[in-house]
């Protein structure tokens, strides 16, 4: 394989969110030890690790590999992918980086593939599993990372969805919302507004910006009560705000990724492939979630930090050992280099030329 296709696989890979994670290190992990490799079909090893998280049903890890490999299923339509096993000192075994593919990497789901029902449940297994993850364990930056990337996938089809799983509570929606009209502010009871729109047309656009304001707390009560309206405008209405809510949760996730690594991966002089940067990861996230989410003048601050964090962090490259050896035995090394002489050439398929000897 080119240093070049390595490179271009290697970014999808990382499209993805499915970075090789530091998951496994310290010491509550630290009988974990690898076994082999093995291609496994996805089906036998969503129904391993389904009855892994039924046997031991407080272990992150399992609900977050089977995240995992929900969402390559998502992403690729597999049938089989491979995986690092890893067998524990009592005997169970769940592959606790699955799936680490070395050709199964994938970035964004193709959209000529359309998405079948299949596909969609894929998908909502996965945001099921890796929320749970982060419930059990909220230190692990990476499972947020895989989280932050499927409800950034689920976006596109939140009104078709529905709330996405864990995220479905109706019991923080606001009593009374603030309809703003004129240069005045009126408090209205929540549920006497939400009575309101649906049987006056003209509250429609004074509703709709405190709708958006408490869109966070009010999506849930929105999609029970008001998905199958009869109005065109409020159904409209409803699949935008969905939207908007799947896009701050999204945020949310990759702003949980990025935060707690971007310092730590900035002062690292390099990565090594297969354990790639996971603020760069969710820093892209943030970049693409964050105009979608808020008003520009809300948000410059953080675009320009982010975005200054993303660029030297993309800077940064993995280490390289160029090989060169000579066809005839009896030259040795300092026969085969040029002494003081260089050349510019992207070695490691980056797009980023560099001096070699």
């Amino acid at each position: 394989m080119s240093a070049r296709v390595y490179a271009r696989k290697m970014k999808a890979f990382r499209a993805i969110g499915f970075l090789t994670p530091a998951i496994i290190a310290g010491a509550s992990y630290a009988h974990w030890a690898p076994d082999a490799f093995s291609t496994v079909p996805v089906d036998r090893l969503l129904t391993n690790l389904e009855k892994y998280v039924q046997e031991n049903p407080k272990d992150a890890r399992g609900y977050f590999a089977l995240g995992r490999v929900h969402s390559l299923a998502y992403a690729r339509d597999i049938q089989s992918v491979t995986v690092w096993n890893y067998e524990m000192q009592n005997g169970k075994r769940v592959p606790a980086r699955a799936p680490i593919a070395i050709d199964s990497a994938a970035g964004p789901r193709d959209p000529r593939k359309g998405d079948s029902a299949e596909a969609r449940e894929h998908l909502i297994e996965a945001i099921g599993n890796l929320k749970k993850s982060t419930e059990l364990d909220p230190t692990q930056p990476v499972v947020f990372l895989g989280l932050a990337w499927v409800l950034e996938q689920g976006s596109a089809m939140a009104y078709d969805l529905g709330l996405p799983p864990g995220y479905d509570s109706v019991s923080d929606v606001p009593a009374t919302l603030t309809v703003r009209s004129h240069g005045s502010n009126t408090v209205y009871k929540t549920e006497w507004l939400l009575r309101k729109w649906r049987s006056d047309a003209s509250w429609h656009y004074l509703i709709v910006p405190a709708l958006e304001e408490n869109v966070d707390a009010l999506a849930p009560l929105l999609f029970v009560e008001l998905r199958y309206s009869d109005s065109i405008w409020i159904r409209a209405e409803v699949a935008r705000l969905l939207t908007l809510f799947w896009e701050r949760r999204a945020l949310e996730a990759y702003r949980l990724a990025y935060r707690p690594t971007v310092a730590e991966d900035l002062k690292a002089p390099m990565f090594s492939p297969g354990h790639e940067l996971v603020s760069a990861e969710a820093g892209e996230g943030i970049l693409r979630t964050l105009p979608r989410c808020f008003p520009a003048d809300q948000i410059t601050a953080e675009v320009r930090e982010v975005r200054n964090a993303v660029k030297r962090l993309r800077e940064k490259t993995f280490p390289i050992t160029p090989i060169i050896f000579s066809t005839a035995p009896e030259f040795a090394l300092r026969d085969l280099l040029a002494e003081g002489r260089t050349t510019p050439f992207d070695l490691d398929g980056t797009g980023r030329t560099r001096q070699w000897s």
